[in-house]
Formats: C-alpha cells, structure tokens, sequence
C-alpha cells in the first residue's frame, strides 16, 4: 500500500475583517484605507508557492448579490468546508501522540493546527455563509469525517540511514484497522462528492489537495467579495451624504414653509386691515358725499334766493326808473305848459301894445312916448318876472332832478353792494364747495391770510431799517445798486435811503425763493434744491406763449396739473412744518432750510457791503426770521389751486397805478415809469378748477416812480 505522506497543517479559513458581528461600522473602516492581510491567509499562500498542487478541473465560484439587503453572497462548496473541518478534528485528536514520537525521532513537529471552530463568516443581513447557502436552498452536507493522524514523516537526517522502501510498504511495519477504516471513509467521502482521484497520491492526500484548492477558491471569493464590501461601503457613505443632505434640504423646506405660512398668516392679517380701512373709506365717502349733498342743496338754495333777489331788485330797479321818468315827464309837460302860456299872454300883450301904440301915433305923439315908456317898463317888469318864474321852475326842476339822480345812483351803489355781497358769498361757497368735493385734506387759503404775512414780513424788514445806519457816503457794487439809485437822488438827502434798504431785502427774497413762480423757485434759483424741484417743473412744462422761441417756460393752468401741484407743496410744507414723523430730518426739509441759509448770508453780506461796516449782532437773527417766513409763503402759494404769483416790476417799466403798484409819493398821476421797486405784489389768477382766468391783486406793491419833469427833462 502506498505510504501516507505528510499531512500539511490545517489552515483556518480567513474571516474578512469587514464583517463584524453581522454588520459592518461606517466609521472605524475607510473606503480608502488598505484593509489588512490576515496571518493564515499569508502563511497559506507560501505554503502554495512550495507546495505543488495537481492539476484538475477547478470550478469558479462566483459571488452573488442580495439585492433586498445589499449583501454578498458566496456560493461555496459545502464538501470543501467540510472536508477541511473534519480535517482539523482528525488532527485535534491524535495532537498528543504525535508529539511524543516526533520528539523521540528527531523529525520535526507538525504545526499546532487551528482547533477553532469552522469558519463560520458572517455578512450584512446577520446570517452566516452557510446559513445563507442553506437559506438558499441548498442541501444539508453529511456530517464531518474523521480522518486519523497519518504517521509522522521521519526527518531527512533519518531518511539518510535507511534503506528506502517500496511502494505500499508501511512505515510502522503494519497498518492499523482504523486507518484502513478511515481510508475507506476518505475514498467514500471522494466517491459521493465526484473528486477526481490521482494515483501519485493516496485519497487523504488528494483530500487535502482537494481542500487546498477550494480554500484558494473561497479565498479569491472573499477577496471580490471585500472588494463588494468596499464599494458597498462607498455607496453607503454617498448614501449617508445624500441623506444627510436630504436631512438638510427638509429642514431648509421646513424652515421655508414655516416661513411661507408666517408671510400667508401676516398677508391674512394685513389683508383683514385693509378690508377695515376700505371699510372705514367707504363710510368716509358716504359722509363726504352726504355732505356734498347737502352742500350742494345749500349751494342751489342759496343761489335760487339769490336769483330771487336779484330778479326783485332788477324789477323794483325798473319800477323806479319808470316812475322818476313819469315825474320828469311830468314835470317837463308842467313847465313846458307854463311857458306857453306866458309866451302866450306875452305875444297878446305885446300885440294889443303895438296896437295902442299905432293909435296912440295917430293921436298924439306924446302920448305914444308915454305909452311906450309904460309899455317897455311893463314888458321889462313883466320879462323879469317872467324871467325869476323859469329860474325858479328850472331850480326846482334841477333840484328835482339832482334828487331823483342822487336817489337812483343811491339805489344802484346799494344794488352793487348788495351785488358784490352776494357774488363774494357766492364765491365763498364755491371755493367751499371745491374743498369738499377735492380729494385729500386740502384748505384754500384766504386772501385775506396771505395779504396779512406779506404785510407781516413787510414790516418786519422796514423795522430792519433803523438798525441800518446810514452811511456818509456811497460806494456800492453794480448788483446792488444796479440803475445808480442813490447818486441819482443823493440832492434829497437821505429820505430815499429805507427805500432803497427795503428794496435790496426784497430784491435778494425774490431771487431765492421765487425764481419760478408756484413754488417751484422754494428751493433756490440753483444747486442741489433747484434741480430737485426743476426735475418736477420739466415734467409739465410749455414754452412761454408770450416767447415761444424763447428759454422761459411756464406751468399750463387746467384743473388736473393745479390739483396735482397743489397735493405736492402742500405735502412739502406739511413734511417742512411738521418734520417727517417718526424718520431723521428728510431731504426736502434739509433742502429747504439750507436755501434759507443761503438767502440770509447773501442778505446780510449784501447789507454789511452798503454800510460798509459791520452790523448788529441781533440783524441776522432778524433777518433769518422773515426769510424764513417768505420761503414758506412760497410753499403755501405752491399749495394753492389757484395761480398765486408774486410779480415785481423793473426799472423803466410803465405802470398803471393802483391796479397792482401804488405810487410811494401819491403823485397822483395814473400812470408812471418805475424808478425802484420797494415790494412786489401778490395777486390771484382764478380758483385753479372752474375759473382760470380772472385776476385780482391780493396785495398791492410799491414803487417809487421817475418824476414826469425829470423823465421829460432827461
């Protein structure tokens, strides 16, 4: 029989690193990471690189993928598992005996084999290789064999001294029954797992053989499947990534829809605020147009007594002219009666004188000298009678007359009064009536308001003037006395010199805030606050109708661009009074004071230059005082409907006076050429909605006029 050769050490199956407990930790293994080489797998493959291994048909197992939880699967032989497991407990049990002998001989040692359990891997589901093949099913393998300990191969030292035996002739000299036993067990153990047989090698070395090939196999299987692992773990931590980033963008929705439903819950609420303030509109345009109702009814009773009155007026008017006319009438028949009838006995008297008188020629001569005497003293008493009888009738006809005029003009001043009275209320009640049905809060301001603040600031400069002496002598520059005022009337003394102060401050106001008229020049005639309020005055603009072609435009006048204008100043001077509510000064208010600013400090340089030394302390003071108060009247005069304008008049211009400037002298002459203005006037044009055309002045102006003999005599 052939002798047994050397029993190799049993080699433990490696277990892969990557499988721990039945799951592997996502945080103690790096993709990147080299995973180590365990020490049997290392001493297996030296062992394969001495030991020659017989040719035969090898079967590639390849791995498998559980797609439900990610897990490889190995698709091992259960004959090769075990075979090698019934290998190690053939050799734990003849460990000890062959020990001793080995150590008698002098041969060397058989390994320690691995007396540990089978190996028994275990994947990501929690099931072990075999479990997973007998999941699988697969067929339960027969129970391990037990292989005994061959004996020990005796050292090459020993092999020397021998003699060499032949084939089948056993070591020990005998063979034990149980070996016999166990080779047939090992023949049958190949017969019914089809292993093919090589005759150089006896059936347990052809076992081992078979074993070590299979466990090559499971060792290549467990490197792809490290390799599964690997890529398993790497799409695990992308997965961990795409989770942790789906983590985050659900917060960021959440967070965002939290966000979208505060903004619906704040739109809900805001749109609830506006239905209440759409509400209380309505029921503020309810009570306005009851109001306007009202008003109007008011308005059209008001104007139907009126149309009473005056169609009364308009009769009693004609009944009287129709009675004085009858009574002059009759008067003049009366008279004119009279006269004819005197004339009349005049003529017969005359006749029967001429009568008498023939007779009395033909009679006597002297007689007819006295009777003509007689004649002529009666004809003349009787003329002069005749005569104080018409100039009396005509005294009292005139007197008659003289108080039927008196009467009537008495009637038609109290008509126009009454006439004026009632087109001035019927005034009123249409500006009122225009307040009312005008959108906003808007106020028309009175005449009678605007002539007071001018006249208030008017007096504040001419008390200016006592605080400006007056200088011995005259040195001027051109802007300041541009048409040589004073040198002009220096023989008057020093009578012209308020005058001329008064007209320097006016001059300096009239630049700085009324440039342009309706507001527009509050801001100055230039820099910052001139183009913030020309960018608006652009947007409306028209050439000057009286030069088409020149640079000069003007505001068309028509009820929509009056309404607009009047809302923006008016908000102007509210934000300039008031101050913004609740916000930093805003930049209309910095506008409008920094133009106050300027104005004062060309003011006051200009009056320090015409006395030529320094000024009061408290001027300025003064000075900023009515500056201020003319660059809001600008506003307010922007803030009207109407065309409230400040008009000036220059040097050399003809002026009717009284309609808008009064002479300063009271020369009175109707008409006069400006020598100097000394303050402009103040006039309206319209009420900005129905009438745009009728003009009144407000506040007259002065001036003082050239004298006709010096205008003549130049």
């Amino acid at each position: 029989m052939a002798a047994v050769s050397e029993v190799p050490s049993p080699v433990e199956a490696p277990t892969s690193p990557v499988m721990q407990n039945g799951r592997q930790s996502k945080t103690e293994t790096s993709a990147s990471s080299r995973r180590p080489v365990p020490a049997n797998t290392a001493s297996r493959s030296n062992d394969a690189a001495t030991r020659t291994i017989p040719t035969h048909t090898v079967v590639q197992v390849s791995p498998r993928f559980n797609s439900q939880n990610g897990t490889a699967l190995r698709n091992t032989n259960i004959a090769s598992t075990m075979a090698g497991q019934g290998a190690r407990e053939a050799m734990s049990r003849t460990t000890a005996s062959s020990v001793g002998q080995t150590s008698d001989t002098g041969a060397r040692s058989t390994p320690t084999p691995n007396t540990g359990p089978p190996d028994r891997r275990v994947y990501r589901n929690g099931r072990s290789a075999i479990e997973t093949d007998e999941a699988a099913g697969q067929k339960q393998p027969p129970p391990p064999l037990a292989i005994p300990q061959p004996s020990p191969r005796p050292d090459t030292r020993d092999i020397k001294a021998t003699k060499p035996q032949k084939s089948g002739q056993m070591v020990s000299g005998r063979l034990e029954e149980t070996d016999l036993n166990d080779q047939e067990r090992v023949s049958q153990f190949l017969q019914i797992h089809d292993i093919p047989q090589d005759a150089r090698l006896d059936p347990l070395s052809t076992l081992l053989q078979w074993v070590s090939v299979k466990m090559a196999q499971v060792d290549h299987n467990d490197g792809e499947i490290d390799q599964q692992a690997s890529r398993l773990e790497l799409r695990e931590r992308q997965i961990g990534e795409i989770e942790e980033e789906y983590s985050l963008l659900q917060s960021q929705w959440e967070t965002w829809a939290e966000m979208q439903n505060e903004h619906l819950k704040n739109a809900n609420e805001t749109i609830a605020d506006l239905r209440g303030d759409v509400q209380s509109e309505r029921q503020s345009v309810q009570t306005l147009t009851d109001s306007l109702a009202e008003a109007s009814f008011q308005r059209d009773h008001a104007n139907d007594i009126y149309q009473t009155l005056l169609q009364e007026m308009e009769e009693r008017k004609e009944e009287d002219q129709e009675y004085y006319r009858a009574e002059i009438a009759r008067f003049k028949q009366g008279h004119a009666a009279q006269i004819m009838t005197l004339k009349e006995q005049m003529n017969s008297a005359q006749t029967r004188a001429e009568n008498r008188i023939a007779t009395m020629k033909k009679t006597h001569q002297k007689d007819i000298e006295i009777t003509e005497a007689e004649i002529k003293g009666a004809t003349a008493a009787m003329t002069i009678a005749h005569e104080k009888e018409k100039k009396k009738m005509e005294d009292e006809l005139k007197e008659t007359i003289d108080g039927h005029d008196a009467a009537l003009a008495e009637l038609r001043q109290q008509h126009s009064d009454e006439l004026e009275t009632e087109r001035r209320a019927f005034q009123d009640l249409r500006r009122q009536m225009a307040s009312y049905s005008s959108t906003g809060d808007y106020t028309a301001i009175k005449d009678k308001d605007f002539e007071q603040c001018i006249q208030l600031h008017a007096r504040s400069i001419s008390k200016l003037i006592k605080w400006i002496p007056h200088p011995e002598t005259y040195v001027l520059d051109e802007h300041l006395d541009p048409n040589n005022f004073l040198a002009r009337n220096a023989p008057q003394g020093g009578r012209n010199w308020p005058k001329f102060v008064r007209s320097v401050c006016w001059r300096f106001i009239v630049r700085g805030f009324f440039s342009r008229q309706l507001g527009f020049g509050a801001f100055g005639p230039d820099g910052e606050g001139f183009r913030e309020l020309d960018c608006v005055h652009q947007l409306f603009a028209i050439p000057d109708p009286k030069d088409p072609t020149g640079p000069n435009t003007i505001l068309p006048n028509n009820k929509e661009l009056n309404t607009w204008r009047a809302k923006f100043f008016d908000g102007l001077v509210q934000t300039i009074r008031n101050g913004p509510a609740g916000q930093a000064e805003s930049k209309y208010t910095r506008l409008f004071y920094t133009n106050v600013d300027i104005v004062t400090d060309h003011l006051v340089s200009a009056l320090q230059q015409v006395v030529n030394a320094d000024l009061d302390s408290t001027i300025r003071e003064q000075v900023t005082s009515f500056v201020e108060g003319l660059g809001m009247l600008a506003l307010e005069m922007g803030s009207q409907r109407a065309h409230i304008c400040l008009e000036t008049c220059e040097y050399g211009e003809n002026i009717v006076v009284g309609d808008r400037f009064r002479d300063d002298a009271e020369q009175g002459y109707d008409q006069l050429t400006v020598d100097l203005m000394t303050q402009p006037c103040l006039r309206r044009i319209g009420d900005g909605r129905d009438n745009l055309t009728t003009e009144r002045t407000i506040s007259h102006g002065d001036f003082v006029a050239i004298k006709p003999a010096d205008l003549y005599g130049a």
